[in-house]
């Protein structure tokens, strides 16, 4: 879905050979409704959860220029499961930047923390919008999983 009701131009958009395999993972994190954290976990799936961390930088630029084009949007969770958040993008954009929105001490792989009283009482989630659901379906038959080789 995307935040407008306008149609999409799918030939002003961007095809998905010509994202970087940063973005490339953002935007299929994002297809699947991923937590910042799963983001993590789909970029490198086979590293220690600390050293996952000195990624944060490369795939929040990527994240940042994809809610920029409009083909992702960020959601914010309490805790309690109940109703997500779409956030405005100035505000989803400073969580993107924030590496303790990735990750942080004692978070499981489902992007939730226990401690009570912080900025972990919530958790954050990237989808994917109608235009960036378009640009997936430019892959062809690219692997889907491809950005995985960087």
């Amino acid at each position: 879905m995307t935040r407008s009701s306008q149609p999409v131009d799918e030939e002003a958009l961007p095809r998905w050979q010509e994202l970087s395999k940063e973005q490339q993972c953002v935007l299929f994190s994002a297809a699947e409704q991923s937590t910042l954290i799963g983001v993590l976990a789909n970029w490198e799936p086979e590293q220690d959860w600390p050293v996952r961390i000195l990624h944060v930088a490369r795939l929040a630029e990527a994240a940042e220029s994809l809610l920029r084009a409009d083909l992702i949007v960020v959601y914010e969770q309490g805790l309690e499961l109940g109703e997500a958040t779409l956030l405005f993008t100035d505000e989803a954009l400073r969580i993107i930047k924030d590496t303790v929105s990735w990750w942080r001490e004692g978070v499981g792989e489902e992007g939730r923390s226990g401690k009570a009283g912080s900025s972990a009482e919530f958790f954050y989630s990237v989808a994917i919008t109608g235009k960036g659901g378009a640009v997936l379906r430019t892959r062809g038959d690219d692997n889907l999983y491809a950005y995985l080789n960087h």
